[in-house]
C-alpha cells in the first residue's frame, strides 16, 4: 500500500474514538470532535494549534482528507510545478520522521554482535506512527494486530527485530515517505526487505529505480537483476510488473549499438583494433534476455555489424571457449533462422509488417 493510500485509510470521516497513537481532538463550529493523528497534524500543518477550527463538518473533512492523503472529495491533487512553494505528502512525512516528531508507542532495537557472540545493546530506533507501519506492511500488522506479545502493550515500549539495524532504519524511513534505493547496492537489500516485511509499495519504488537509472553502462545487470527476482516480474504480485521489463527491453533496442560497442570501432570487423578487444556492456547481458532482443527482430544495425556483435557475444559466453562445438552450437542459436535478427531481415521474413509491439515480444 502507498503512503497516501495508507493515510486515506486513517483519515477520519467523522466523529471518531481516540486512536493508539497521540490524539489531538478537532472541534468544529458545529459541534462534531474529530479524533486525529497528532503527528499526522504537525508534519503537514505545523502552526495548527487550536482545538476549534471555526468551519462546519462538511468543510473540515474534506481539507482532513487533503491533510492526510493530499486529496480532496476523493481526487488525487495535481503535483506541485517545478520551482513551486511547499511540499509534497511524501517530503512531509520523512521530514518529520527525520525530526522524530512522528513518535508512536513502539521503537525497534536491532542487536547486534561483537565477536565473541555477545549481543551489543543498539540504540533503538523510532518507530513513528504505529498504524502507517501496519497498514504498509504485512510483518507489522501481523505484530501490532494479532496474537504477537506486542500487540498487547499499551504503552510505549522497545520491540527486538532480529534485522541489521541499517537497513531496518531505512525500512522505516521509507515507510513515513522517505526514499530507500540510491545505488545499484541497494537493490538486494531492497528486495530482501520487501520479502521479509511484506512490503508491495517497496517492490514499486525497487522498478521505478530501475526504470529511472537506465544508463549503458547499467542497463544489462539491471535487466539481468530484474529477470532473477519473480516478484518483480509478477504482473498478480504488482499491477506495473510489465513496466519495468518494457524500460529494459525498449532501453536495449534503443542503444543497442553503444551497449555492443559498435561505436567505439573505427573500422568493423577489424580484429586488431585495441577499441574491439574492450568488454562492451552488452557482455553483462545473459544469454537468454540477448536471444529475446534478436527474437524480436527490432534491432536497428546493419546485418554485417550485427554478425560480428553477435560473434563477440557468443564467444564471451562460451563455456568452453577453446571448444570450436561449443562455440558453434551458441553461436548458430543467435543466428537466422533460430532467431528473426534485425529489422533488415524481419522486413524480409514479415512482408514489411511494422504493426509489432514491444510488450508482445518480451515473452519470447
Amino acid at each position: 500500500m502507498t503512503l497516501a493510500s495508507a493515510l486515506a485509510v486513517m483519515c477520519p470521516t467523522g466523529p471518531t474514538p481516540d486512536l493508539g497513537d497521540e490524539t489531538v481532538p478537532l472541534i468544529t463550529s458545529d459541534g462534531h470532535t474529530l479524533r486525529c493523528h497528532g503527528a499526522v497534524l504537525r508534519a503537514r500543518c505545523p502552526k495548527l494549534e487550536a482545538a476549534e477550527v471555526g468551519e462546519e463538518l462538511q468543510v473540515v473533512l474534506p481539507l482532513l482528507q487533503w491533510v492526510y492523503a493530499a486529496r480532496v472529495q476523493d481526487r488525487l491533487m495535481a503535483r506541485r510545478s517545478k520551482g513551486a512553494r511547499g511540499s509534497t505528502l511524501a517530503e512531509d512525512f520523512a521530514r518529520a520522521y527525520g525530526d522524530q516528531t512522528l513518535q508512536g508507542r513502539f521503537r525497534f532495537r536491532c542487536p547486534a554482535f561483537d565477536k565473541s557472540g555477545d549481543e551489543e545493546e543498539p540504540e533503538l530506533l523510532e518507530g513513528g506512527l504505529t498504524a502507517l507501519l501496519q497498514l504498509r506492511s504485512e510483518y507489522f500488522n501481523a505484530m501490532f494486530s494479532g496474537p504477537w506479545a506486542e500487540s498487547r502493550h499499551a504503552g510505549s515500549t522497545a520491540v527486538t527485530v532480529y534485522w541489521p539495524r541499517e537497513q531496518m532504519a531505512r525500512l522505516l524511513e521509507f515507510l513515513h515517505g522517505g526514499s530507500f534505493v540510491a545505488k545499484v547496492e541497494d537493490l538486494r537489500v531492497a528486495m530482501d526487505c520487501a520479502s521479509f516485511f511484506g512490503v508491495p509499495s517497496l517492490l514499486h519504488h525497487v522498478r521505478e529505480w530501475v526504470a529511472a537509472n537506465l544508463k549503458v553502462a547499467t542497463a544489462p545487470a539491471l535487466w539481468k537483476f530484474v529477470e532473477s527476482e519473480p516478484h518483480l516480474k509478477d504482473t498478480e504480485y504488482c499491477e506495473d510488473a510489465e513496466d519495468v521489463e518494457a524500460a529494459c527491453f525498449e532501453f536495449h533496442l534503443e542503444h543497442f549499438a553503444e551497449l555492443a560497442g559498435v561505436k567505439a570501432w573505427e573500422s568493423f570487423g577489424d580484429e586488431t583494433n585495441d577499441a574491439a578487444e574492450e568488454e562492451p556492456p552488452l557482455h553483462n547481458l545473459s544469454v537468454d534476455l540477448f536471444h529475446r532482443l534478436l527474437m524480436s527482430g527490432l534491432v536497428r544495425l546493419p546485418t554485417r555489424q550485427l554478425i560480428c556483435v553477435v560473434e563477440r557475444f557468443a564467444r564471451a559466453k562460451c563455456s568452453d571457449p577453446s571448444s570450436t562445438e561449443a562455440f558453434g552450437q551458441l553461436f548458430t542459436s543467435l543466428m537466422p533462422p533460430a532467431v528473426i535478427f534485425n529489422r533488415d531481415c524481419r522486413t524480409a521474413l514479415l512482408q514489411s509488417n511494422e504493426n509489432v509491439e514491444v510488450r508482445s515480444l518480451i515473452a519470447v
